[in-house]
């Protein structure tokens, strides 16, 4: 948690929900507090990183971030039709867009390797206009 954030020059608080730019692309995150014990070990080790901060969420912002959310639930469920249709052994976890909606993540769990070539060539094809990144497997 940083108060201010430097080069834009703008008031942050725990709980703010901020835009900011990541590997994935434009990300929601939210501000909180960490104690200064747990701030220092992460200084002396190194650890610390900063994203690159866009701005503060507003109105629209929500409203768009609501939409997010129903369009996620929309693409686990089509995912979920589709493991069950190629008899997949795989859970899903769950569905992750960008803020800008430019792509689409699917993290999944499975015991062995999963050949998920025929469910992601489906996937393409409903999602055209989104860059479906590679499944990701969660431990």
């Amino acid at each position: 948690y940083s108060p201010k954030i430097k080069e834009k020059n703008i008031e942050v608080k725990p709980d703010d929900f901020v835009l900011v730019q990541t590997e994935r692309g434009l990300e929601v995150a939210k501000i909180f507090k960490v104690c200064s014990k747990i701030s220092k070990m992460f200084e002396a080790k190194g650890e610390v990183s900063y994203i690159p901060f866009i701005r503060v969420l507003n109105k629209d912002d929500f409203k768009n971030l609501d939409q997010i959310k129903r369009e996620e639930e929309e693409a686990y469920k089509k995912c979920k039709e589709l493991i069950e249709k190629f008899k997949l052994c795989m859970n899903l976890s769950f569905v992750s867009y960008t803020f800008d909606k430019k792509k689409l993540s699917f993290y999944y769990t499975a015991k062995d390797r999963v050949d998920f070539r025929g469910l992601l060539k489906e996937l393409t094809q409903i999602f055209k206009k989104v860059r479906i990144s590679n499944f990701l497997f969660m431990i």
